[in-house]
């Protein structure tokens, strides 16, 4: 559910964009923001972005940096690509996550953004919610690990259109129309991989 108007972590979130979604106490996730956003999340309690864009989005990613700068927002470029095949490892998401629970427990709040904010911030999103900044291996020895898992999944990877994409037929003569369905495929195609990937790391050791 997209929130504007909630309280949360002793924040009023009362001018919060709507493209913004409230994960908890700590984090919000959400596309990419322009500068008139980056402003506002400053007045809305947020110090930190972290940006998951590719390198390939070089044109955005020093004005944001300068914004950041400019109101006093710790700016955190982390790049992957599904579509490269730069995937976050254990250890990246361990790091981030503990970052962010360290900056929450100061009294500050991050954003994780990649350009849409469905797909890697999908995944960066519920693994934060799973851990908590803690291990990962410490966090499969609570009991109810797995329904914690199931409702992280839901809410912040199925419910936000992770899997927006389906395959298409590229059985076509027109050369833009195969173009087009052919990257949908493979996107589709490395989202799919990313994710299972990601609940790979989540099996419990037996």
């Amino acid at each position: 559910m997209y929130i504007n108007n909630t309280t949360n972590n002793n924040i009023s979130y009362t001018a919060l964009p709507k493209k913004y979604k409230v994960v908890d106490n700590y984090l919000i996730r959400g596309p990419h923001p322009n500068i008139s956003d980056i402003f506002q999340l400053k007045k809305e309690g947020i110090n930190q972005i972290y940006d998951f864009r590719h390198y390939g989005l070089k044109g955005f990613k020093w004005v944001e940096r300068l914004a950041c700068k400019a109101v006093g927002i710790e700016y955190i470029r982390k790049p992957y690509s599904f579509i490269e095949h730069m995937y976050p490892t254990l250890e990246e998401y361990e790091t981030i996550s503990k970052a962010v629970k360290e900056n929450g427990e100061k009294g500050g709040m991050a954003l994780f953004h990649c350009n849409s904010g469905t797909h890697r911030t999908s995944l960066m999103a519920a693994f934060f919610k799973i851990t908590k900044g803690k291990p990962l291996e410490e966090c499969k020895n609570n009991e109810n690990f797995n329904e914690i898992v199931n409702d992280a999944v839901e809410e912040e990877i199925t419910n936000s259109r992770f899997f927006s994409r389906n395959k298409v037929d590229t059985n076509t003569k027109n050369p833009l129309k195969l173009m087009k369905n052919t990257f949908n495929n493979k996107v589709e195609e490395v989202t799919r991989k990313a994710y299972d990937m990601f609940m790979d790391m989540m099996k419990k050791d037996v």
